[in-house]
């Protein structure tokens, strides 16, 4: 956890209400407040690595994106009409807007 001397930054977090309990819990059973709590937990998860990708995961990863992206082809084919274009430029989504 951070010392006085050190160097903080402030943060605001909105949890679940059961994460907020569990969390007020665990202060009041250490005689702490939640912030305090809150920090120390942050800062222990934040010390410890990620675990690395193996290659056999980032494959897995990429044939299931591969998958997704060809059922997507597929359901548009045979849900669009042929020669469908979706203009989704920044011009035309904004196109009249602050002027």
């Amino acid at each position: 956890m951070a010392t006085p001397t050190q160097e903080t930054t402030e943060l605001r977090l909105r949890l679940s209400k059961e994460a907020g309990e569990k969390l007020s819990l665990r202060a009041s059973q250490t005689g702490r407040d939640m912030a305090s709590v809150a920090s120390e937990l942050i800062e222990q998860a934040m010390a410890t690595p990620a675990p690395p990708i193996s290659k056999d995961d980032i494959a897995r990863r990429l044939a299931a994106w591969d998958k997704f992206v060809s059922e997507m082809r597929k359901w548009g084919e045979e849900n669009l009409p042929p020669g469908h274009v979706v203009d989704d430029s920044r011009e035309t989504i904004y196109e009249g807007r602050g002027e």
